[in-house]
């Protein structure tokens, strides 16, 4: 029969959950130092503390996509490299901003249990030695899933940035543990942000973005998320480009519109498709229908 081409297409799975890096991933580092050390990441395209246009819409359409009705989405898991002996001045409380708009997202669409569930963190070791990040949101990953209580048939889908050894975290998931990976998703950040290709490793996509719209588009064709979850992707960054104060013609700006204008294109394609799709299973010719 008559199939839409697709690369990378992956099989329905019943329950996906998030994971999560913060700095750089879901809200801008402002690309602060100290001493010559990141304090949590290299973007400075963004103020530190912004949230990036469409992110929590994005979490919540992957979190729920083929879930039964009636089932709750589990919550987005956090792996970060802070400090757990910082934990008094930069952990993650159930009143900062990342628990609140995600709990807020979760209530708006009908998912008032939703949000941020379990945090693993780093050690002051991470924060000194960089390079051993990686490894240690790898070792975290692992914890997770030991004690998650989740059964085998749930899969991960990691969201990091390339910014803070989150591509080596990402290579050794979908490198040790193929069979829990769903996708992983790798915010561009820092000069070379445009220089990155996607691949797949084990048949694990490794995909790479700019903005939230455009790793949306990459997901809804992967299976990730439908296509009218992008469509919410699109209008909840739509909103929140102009909310953060993105000025117009900056590059944020720029990169946002042309992700909205591939997804726009990305959403007439796809009704084409079920058009001719529908055309084509009623054994009938949609050009010769059309004149």
């Amino acid at each position: 029969g008559w199939k839409r081409p697709e690369a990378w297409l992956l099989p329905p799975v019943p329950t996906t959950q998030v994971i999560t890096d913060v700095d750089d991933t879901v809200k801008s580092s402002g690309g602060l130092r100290m001493g010559g050390i990141a304090l949590g990441g290299v973007d400075e395209q963004y103020a530190r503390g912004t949230f990036y246009p469409g992110v929590v819409q994005l979490y919540l359409e992957m979190s729920k996509h083929g879930l039964p009705p009636g089932r709750p989405p589990p919550p987005v898991a956090v792996i970060t490299a802070r400090a757990r002996e910082l934990k008094f001045c930069i952990g993650l409380t159930k009143t900062c901003s990342l628990y609140t708009r995600f709990a807020d997202a979760g209530a708006r669409h009908g998912y008032p249990r939703w949000g941020i569930g379990p945090v693993l963190y780093g050690s002051v070791i991470e924060w000194i030695l960089q390079f051993r990040k990686g490894q240690r949101k790898f070792k975290n990953f692992r914890a997770l899933r030991r004690g998650s209580g989740y059964p085998t048939s749930v899969k991960y889908v990691y969201v990091g940035d390339t910014g803070e050894r989150d591509k080596e975290a990402a290579d050794h998931m979908v490198l040790h543990h193929p069979e829990a990976m769903r996708a992983a998703f790798l915010h561009a950040v820092g000069p070379a942000r445009n220089e990155w290709r996607d691949y797949a490793v084990n048949g694990v996509p490794v995909v790479f973005f700019r903005t939230y719209v455009g790793a949306a588009v990459k997901a809804a064709r992967m299976g990730v998320i439908d296509h009218a979850g992008l469509r919410r992707v699109v209008d909840a960054a739509r909103r929140e480009m102009y909310l953060v104060g993105i000025q117009e013609g900056s590059e944020p700006w720029r990169e946002l519109v042309e992700d909205i204008a591939m997804a726009e294109e990305e959403l007439r394609t796809a009704i084409e498709w079920k058009v001719t799709d529908a055309f084509h299973r009623a054994g009938l010719d949609n050009h010769h229908h059309k004149a």
